[in-house]
């Protein structure tokens, strides 16, 4: 019973099927016959169209044959009617009103009117004829040469003659096709006007667009001009007879095509150079300056080559606490007229600045940097690179962004509405802003001190005691490019003089810091000690380093975490806020990776920047960076947990010289592995493999720093989870690459913790060395 049921349900399926598909196919004949009627009425809609076209240029052509015709006919009734008796003319056009028919057209009574010798009456009665007009017609017809067709004559104005819908058939179908076909007119009239909007729309934006881009093509091509004349000054100051890199490898640039440059660099290894030759041997005086007086006092200092202690780059002298307040209030003397100096104008003072550094005074920025700071000499043959990298290029993108950023944060401005304009005024703090500058990069001393200047302050800017030579050539550049005295006050200080002297003046506006945390944070304190001396509330921004980390899975590639973290950790000597000291390693990985880090260290060459080009990094900054690193590396030794497994000696007897030292940590917690030391020092923690998860989270709570950091892995789904995970661990966050190396515009640099620090700021700092809106006060806006 269940398989009759079954068959016969099947059955009805099938038949309801073969219904459907007959349905289908009487619906697909239908739609066919549709469209190829409508093909058919389309074609005679239009012959319909083309025979109403002739038929109305016919009747119009008729018409106006008629009017002729008639004018004609009623001047030659006029000569008939002169030539009878005025009588019998009466009574043969005597027409009862009854039988008064229409007036004729405007045309037949103009034409009346012309002729003199008729009367409106005769005008009238002519128009208005009876049978005996008729009677009269043939007589006129025998008389004068008329056409049979003058019949035309009776054809009358009206309604109906005038539409002529009646010669076509399809009259209704006829007419809504043209009042549909002038309501499209309309709406395509209508859509056309709007596309003609938007295309002048489009067309606007497009030109501001190509604008903005021919602005920043200009801006690129600026930049390629400065890069052209580094490769030309690297010709200019590679000494000959010096050792060639060995090591290409490692010695790739953070941008650019690092083989080509290694090329040109190898091409012309025995060219001249002249801007180091001066500076041989010789010693810079550099003064204090406060306006236009260069100001020396009794406390003389020196700036010392690290890789050569004994020659003195610098004679310079630290300014005492009344310079200091003399400086402080010629500075504040001069803000009020600075600050109202229109942005562009402060804007083109940095341009021209950036100009002379890429141009004419390359030369003598980069020889200072490479004679008087550690950084330059840290690469296998790039030495010269490197410190244009660092010191020019850097520097010359600090100035030009900072001043484009400065000009369009003019147009960002509130809504204004009917009646009301509302305005955003920019302008620089109530009082100084302090500058407070590193020893490792030029770029960053001139950034702290010039972006607050752009932006309207006035700022006490106090250079490192170990980048005294390149900071005063910068300052120089500033004045050259048309900055005014007590804009930017050069002074170099001791740092507790200069800390206790600037915090106890009541004009303190800001501080921009850069450097270690024991000195950020006895500035803080010292603000808030005295926060009621002040007249605003200051402004305080700080970078202090980091406790950098390269995280490396399993998945990783062996060949980019071995490269990655030598540059990482050993470029600069580890004098990087950024450089990585300390490494993660699964327990699978870490015999491969081990193997390569060794043998790309045995191959590090420490020695002088100058005189050996094959030198990857050269000596630490000064006396005090080499007794710290000292005691770690005493540490490390003497530590049960602790193995020196490459280098680990250092040597002070000519300079602050350190091995690139790498260490293996059995405990994660050591001192060592949360401790800033800045310099060439990785310490490596090996872990099982498969508790990663649990590594991830003693990064983030190892260190109180989060600066930067780097993953290494190729499982996706791993790089997910590290990035929830290491979230607040660093500002800067590198996947399978180095933790160094952020560029300017391309990588905004900062961090968090004891990393960076921010207090009462308009904009908080999230990125340092773009330091743009922090030094200034809104107009109307609630801090």
């Amino acid at each position: 019973m269940n398989g009759n049921l079954n068959y016969g349900f099947f059955y009805s399926l099938q038949s309801t099927v073969q219904q459907s598909e007959a349905v289908q196919d009487e619906l697909s004949e239908t739609v066919d016959r549709l469209k190829a009627e409508l093909v058919v009425f389309k074609s005679l809609v239009t012959d319909q169209m083309s025979d109403l076209d002739t038929k109305i240029q016919e009747k119009a052509m008729k018409v106006d044959m008629d009017i002729c015709r008639r004018i004609d006919i009623t001047a030659k009734l006029c000569d008939v009617a002169q030539q009878r008796n005025s009588e019998d003319m009466s009574v043969m056009f005597n027409v009862s009103p009854s039988r008064e028919r229409k007036v004729a057209s405007d045309e037949d009574s103009s034409e009346m009117d012309a002729d003199p010798s008729t009367s409106e009456e005769e005008v009238a009665g002519s128009l208005n004829i009876t049978d005996e007009m008729k009677r009269m017609l043939n007589q006129l017809r025998e008389t004068f040469d008329i056409d049979d067709d003058c019949d035309s004559l009776t054809w009358e104005e009206n309604d109906e003659t005038l539409l002529l819908w009646e010669d076509f058939t399809n009259y209704n179908i006829l007419g809504r096709l043209i009042d549909e076909t002038e309501s499209l007119f309309k709406t395509r009239e209508q859509e056309y006007q709007e596309t003609i909007d938007q295309i002048e729309l489009e067309l606007a934006t497009a030109k501001s667009d190509m604008n903005r881009h021919l602005h920043e093509y200009m801006e690129m091509c600026s930049m390629k001009r400065g890069l052209d004349v580094q490769m030309e000054t690297c010709r200019r100051m590679i000494k000959g007879g010096r050792n060639s890199p060995s090591f290409s490898s490692v010695a790739s640039s953070d941008s650019g095509n690092t083989d080509e440059i290694q090329d040109e660099l190898e091409k012309d290894v025995e060219a001249e150079g002249p801007a180091l030759q001066e500076l041989k041997g010789k010693t810079e005086e550099i003064p204090c300056v406060v306006g236009d007086d260069h100001v020396w006092t009794k406390d003389i200092r020196y700036q010392l080559s690290p890789f050569n202690h004994s020659h003195k780059v610098a004679k310079f002298c630290y300014a005492d606490k009344d310079l200091i307040n003399r400086a402080i209030q010629a500075s504040v003397a001069a803000r009020r007229e600075w600050d109202l100096k229109p942005v562009q104008d402060r804007a083109q003072i940095l341009f021209k600045a950036a100009d002379i550094i890429s141009g004419p005074k390359r030369a003598e920025v980069l020889a200072k940097t490479m004679v008087g700071q550690v950084q330059p000499g840290r690469r296998w043959g790039k030495t010269v690179v490197q410190a244009e990298i660092d010191a020019a290029a850097e520097l010359i993108d600090f100035f030009r962004f900072n001043a484009k950023h400065a000009i369009e944060l003019q147009h960002q401005q509130p809504l204004s509405v009917e009646g009301s304009t509302n305005t955003m005024l920019y302008r620089g703090l109530e009082g100084f802003v302090a500058a407070v500058a590193p020893f490792n990069f030029t770029a960053i001393g001139g950034n702290l001190a010039g972006t607050p200047a752009l932006m309207g302050n006035v700022v006490l800017w106090k250079p490192s005691d170990t980048a005294m030579s390149a900071s005063y050539a910068v300052y120089k550049i500033l004045r050259e490019s048309g900055l005014p005295p007590n804009i930017i006050q050069f002074l170099p200080a001791d740092g507790p003089v200069f800390g206790d002297t600037i915090t106890a003046s009541e004009h303190l506006a800001g501080i921009n810091f850069t450097g270690s945390v024991p000195t950020f944070k006895r500035l803080w304190k010292q603000v808030a000690e005295n926060l009621d001396r002040y007249r605003n509330f200051p402004r305080v921004a700080g970078e202090c380093g980091g406790k950098n980390f390269h995280f490396v899975h399993k998945s990783a590639d062996v060949q980019s975490v071995a490269m990655g973290t030598i540059r990482s950790a050993f470029e600069y000597g580890g004098q990087k806020c950024s450089a990585c000291s300390r490494m993660y390693v699964p327990d699978s990985l870490w015999p491969q990776i081990k193997k390569e880090l060794l043998a790309v260290q045995k191959h590090i060459k420490v020695g002088d920047p100058v005189e050996d080009f094959g030198t990857f990094f050269s000596a630490v900054i000064d006396d005090k960076s080499f007794g710290r690193i000292k005691k770690w590396l005493d540490h490390a030794r003497s530590s049960p947990k602790l193995t020196v497994i490459a280098g680990g000696n250092c040597d002070d007897k000519k300079g602050y010289f350190v091995e690139p030292t790498i260490i293996e940590t059995k405990d994660p917690q050591d001192p060592i592995m949360n401790e800033e030391i800045f310099g060439p020092v990785l310490t490596v923690y090996v872990y099982p493999e498969n508790q990663y998860t649990d590594v991830l989270r003693l990064i983030d709570n190892t260190s109180p720093y989060a600066l930067t950091g780097a993953v290494f892995a190729r499982d996706k789904n791993v790089l997910d989870e590290a990035a929830k995970v290491l979230r607040n661990a660093a500002g800067n966050y590198y996947v399978n690459d180095k933790s160094t190396g952020s560029i300017v515009a391309q990588q905004p640099f900062g961090g968090s913790r004891a990393s960076e620090a921010s207090v009462n700021l308009v904009f908080s700092p999230a990125v340092l060395f773009t330091l743009l809106f922090i030094f200034c006060r809104i107009s109307e806006l609630m801090l």
